[in-house]
């Protein structure tokens, strides 16, 4: 797959999502078409993650981490899909359902990706200002807060099936267990200091901050969501941004290692 000038086409494949879900295009086949350019984000951060992880190799430590990062998005595609099954062709509840399995199965691979490439970068803590620590610090503390206040104990109905809950609220804590490791990647694209990989991975970390931000909205509106109530289907958008920010970043890293390839490639 070549990848075409990547933000403007991200734009206009999230303004087409907008535009569809906001004004209910394609008539009766609207749920389909939904279905089908919601599945299209995922796709191509997979694929593009895919492309980049080999691009920087699979046995060097940036590689390996892009691969994990990858394999995570990859569950959530998986998880894409299995909802999409469930919801359009099945017409049952996909809320719990195997899905749900994907999903979460993604949040470790995530995890342990964030974590190698923030070991990689050897962070230096305390060249970052006061002030910006003071800043970050209100943004994680009202992040955590609604994420345990929404994801958490609003995920939690006394009235629900044991199984449910626990499904319900596992998102709310793989989001917690994110919170900071997506914080520190902050941290990395700020001690890259508006380089090449300081764009990276500012993307990646806007992407999560926008799948959080998902999450809490599913976990606070997931009965009117389910039952595809506008303007609560417009939830679908944020993650729609996430994938896309996310699979944006993919490129530039692809970008990025091509473009040094180029660079050392001895002139014939």
């Amino acid at each position: 797959m070549k990848f075409p000038p990547a933000p403007s086409l991200f734009i206009g494949i999230f303004l087409t999502a907008a535009a569809v879900y906001a004004f209910q295009l394609g008539g009766p086949a609207n749920e389909l078409l939904e279905s089908l350019i919601y599945l299209l984000p995922p796709t191509i951060c997979a694929v593009a993650g895919l492309r980049a992880a080999k691009a920087y190799g699979l046995g060097t430590p940036h590689g390996q981490a892009l691969a994990l990062l990858t394999l995570g998005l990859a569950c959530w595609l998986a998880g894409e899909l299995a909802w999409t099954a469930f919801d359009y062709v099945l017409k049952i509840d996909p809320f719990p359902s195997v899905a749900d399995v994907f999903y979460l199965l993604g949040y470790p691979f995530i995890l342990i990706g964030l974590v190698k490439e923030i070991s990689l970068a050897k962070l230096k803590l305390t060249t970052i200002s006061p002030a910006v620590f003071f800043l970050a610090g209100l943004a994680s503390a009202f992040i955590l807060s609604t994420i345990v206040f929404f994801g958490i104990l609003r995920a939690y109905q006394p009235d629900v099936a044991i199984l449910d809950n626990l499904i319900a609220t596992s998102y709310g804590v793989g989001d917690l267990v994110l919170l900071v490791p997506a914080l520190l990647i902050l941290a990395v694209a700020w001690e890259y200091k508006g380089g090449q990989f300081s764009r990276l991975w500012l993307l990646i970390f806007l992407g999560l901050i926008l799948t959080l931000a998902g999450d809490v909205l599913f976990a606070a509106f997931q009965q009117p969501y389910t039952n595809q109530l506008f303007p609560y289907e417009l939830i679908d958008l944020t993650w729609t941004a996430s994938y896309l920010l996310i699979a944006l970043a993919f490129i530039h890293a692809l970008t990025i290692i091509k473009t040094a390839q180029n660079r050392l490639r001895p002139r014939s």
